[in-house]
C-alpha cells in the first residue's frame, strides 16, 4: 500500500486504477465510488490492522468499465506495471501511464458519433470573459471573448464535458454560471497571459497569433493556453492534429438557450420514438433541409 499511497498523492482528484497482476484495483474512497458507479462488489482487506475498502475488475475488461467511469464525470488515472514481475525480486515498479478525463477522452465507447466532446476553459478579468473549446478527437479548437451573457450562451450550446477554471476564481465563476458544470481547478499561474501566449506560439510553431485573428483577445488566449497546459498535464502528447484555432464569430450564428434547444427537440427527443432534427439531417443526401 505504500507504493499505492505514494502514487495516489500525485493524483488526488482522480480515481486511481492500480494494476495488480491480472486486475485493476481501487482502494479506500476510490473503491467505494468505483463499486457504486460500476455496480461491482465492494470488499475490504486488512491493512496493518485497519480494513481498507477494495474494488476491482480484470484488466482485459478495461474497455468495458473505463467508459462508465468517465461518463460518470470521473477523472481516471491508469497505473500500470512498468516491468515484468518475473524479472524482479522486489515490488514491481508501477507508474501512471494515462490520465483520462471527461473532456479529453479518446475511447470510442466514451465518444458519441453524433456530437462533439468539448473540453472548455474559462478566464475572466473584471467584466471581460474568455472561453476556449477543444474537441481533442477532431482537433477543433475555438475561442471567444465577451460579456458574461455572451459566454453563458456559448457554454449552454457547446455543453462541454469538462470546464477548466482558475482555482482562485472558482466561487465567482460558479456564481456567474450556476449550472451543474463539471469544473476542474488549475493553479493561478496557468492563467497568465504570457504563459498562455507562449504555449500557443510553441504549439503552432509560429511567431504571432495574427494569422488566427485572435491576437487581441487576451482572455481567449489565456483560456486556450490553459487547455494546452491541461493536455500536457494529462499526458496527451499526440496533438499534431490540433493544427489551428478559430474565433467564434457571434454575428454569424443564431443562438438559442438550452431550454429552446430542448423544447425544439433539435438533438434529443422529449418522448420515446420521437424524431429529432438531427435524426432528419442524418438521413438526408444533400446539404439542404427545409424546416416547416
Amino acid at each position: 500500500m505504500q507504493q499505492y499511497n505514494r502514487i495516489k498523492t500525485k493524483y488526488p482528484d482522480a480515481l486511481l486504477l492500480f494494476r495488480v497482476g491480472d486486475f485493476y484495483e481501487t482502494f479506500g474512497e476510490d473503491a467505494i465510488k468505483t463499486a457504486r458507479i460500476l455496480n461491482i462488489v465492494l470488499t475490504s482487506r486488512n491493512n496493518g490492522g485497519e480494513p481498507v475498502e477494495l474494488a476491482g475488475f480484470p484488466h482485459h475488461s478495461m474497455n468495458t468499465y473505463l467508459p462508465k467511469l468517465v461518463k460518470a464525470g470521473e477523472r481516471v488515472a491508469i497505473c500500470d506495471q512498468l516491468e515484468d514481475p518475473k524479472q524482479t525480486k522486489t515490488i514491481v515498479k508501477r507508474g501512471v501511464t494515462e490520465l483520462i478525463t471527461p473532456g479529453v477522452a479518446l475511447n470510442d465507447e466514451v465518444l458519441q458519433s453524433k456530437s462533439n466532446n468539448f473540453l472548455a476553459a474559462l478566464s475572466v478579468n473584471k467584466n471581460i470573459y474568455g472561453v476556449a473549446f477543444l474537441d481533442i478527437s477532431t482537433g477543433e479548437f475555438l475561442v471567444s471573448q465577451g460579456s458574461r451573457e455572451e459566454i453563458d450562451k456559448l457554454l449552454q450550446n457547446f455543453n462541454p464535458s469538462e470546464v477548466l477554471i482558475n482555482r482562485k476564481d472558482k466561487i465567482s465563476l460558479k456564481d456567474d454560471f450556476p449550472y451543474d458544470l463539471p469544473y476542474f481547478f488549475l493553479e493561478d499561474w496557468v492563467f497568465k497571459i504570457d504563459f498562455a501566449r507562449e504555449s500557443l506560439l510553441k504549439h503552432f510553431k509560429i511567431n504571432s497569433l495574427k494569422g488566427f485573428g485572435i491576437e487581441k483577445l487576451e482572455e481567449s488566449i489565456t483560456a486556450a493556453g490553459a487547455i494546452l497546459h491541461y493536455l500536457e498535464e494529462t499526458q496527451h502528447n499526440k496533438v499534431d492534429h490540433i493544427a489551428g484555432i478559430s474565433r467564434i464569430a457571434d454575428e454569424d450564428y443564431v443562438w438559442m438557450d438550452r431550454f429552446t434547444v430542448r423544447n425544439l427537440e433539435l438533438y434529443q427527443a422529449l418522448s420515446s420514438g420521437a424524431v429529432t432534427l438531427i435524426d432528419v439531417i442524418d438521413q438526408t443526401t444533400t446539404a439542404w433541409v427545409v424546416v416547416c
